[in-house]
């Protein structure tokens, strides 16, 4: 979420993840009519799960590398994906 890279940049991250994540939370409860029991974080989280299995996301910055060896693997990975067939494995 965060391209800036400033001090104060995981505050502002974490800001919009809240953000987001209460948005979430009120939509899915929109049209709750008082006493109903409401949909919170855990239950968003679980049904995500079971649809989608977990995942996490990870950001790696490599601004010290060489573009040849990083071009090079974009390249290898761009030839094998326009030789895949549906149903391929890796």
């Amino acid at each position: 979420m965060c391209s800036q890279e400033k001090k104060n940049c995981c505050v502002s991250c974490v800001y919009r993840a809240v953000l987001a994540c209460l948005s979430i939370i009120a939509h899915r409860n929109k049209d709750k009519k008082e006493g109903e029991k409401l949909i919170s974080v855990d239950d968003v989280v679980k049904e995500h799960w079971a649809t989608y299995g977990r995942n996490f996301f990870s950001r790696y910055d490599y601004e010290e590398c060489e573009s040849e060896g990083a071009n090079k693997m974009v390249a290898y990975l761009r030839e094998t994906a326009s030789k895949s067939k549906t149903g391929d494995k890796f």
